[in-house]
């Protein structure tokens, strides 16, 4: 199953960019982002790369989820978004307002990719949890 899901997320983040953007950048590191990011042409195709980012990060803990839990406690952890023992809370890395939209998230992920210019030689994908940890705290 593991397979099929990131078989099918490979797919996605592949399929989503235009050519010249993934031929510009890799997106391997927190630099090469920001670079091709801040270029207002890129907008769209950044937004979908955190679109992805964002399938891959919540398949993988509402999987990891599933085998960390009874049943019962999912199903009910599914219901209590407000309480202090909220699966939510408990296991998720962060979590986004259902308000929110991809071009707010990619806003955010570029101004802390400018505030932390001395991480930005870091991998892309820790930095972005990092980065939406920071700004939208399950706490």
């Amino acid at each position: 199953m593991k397979v099929v899901a990131m078989s099918i997320l490979t797919a996605f983040l592949v399929l989503a960019f235009p050519c010249n953007v993934l031929a510009e950048s890799s997106f391997s590191t927190g630099n090469d982002f920001l670079n091709t990011c801040s270029k207002g042409a890129h907008r769209e195709s950044c937004a979908s790369y955190i679109a992805g980012l964002i399938a891959g990060i919540q398949g993988t803990e509402w999987e990891w989820l599933q085998f960390r839990t009874t049943p019962e406690e999912f199903t009910k952890g599914l219901h209590e978004k407000d309480g202090d023992d909220s699966m939510e809370r408990k296991y998720f890395l962060f979590c986004i307002p259902d308000s929110g939209n991809y071009g707010q998230y990619l806003d955010v992920f570029l101004k802390y990719l400018k505030n932390n210019p001395e991480i930005r030689n870091r991998l892309t994908s820790p930095l972005f949890i990092q980065a939406m940890a920071e700004a939208f705290s399950c706490k």
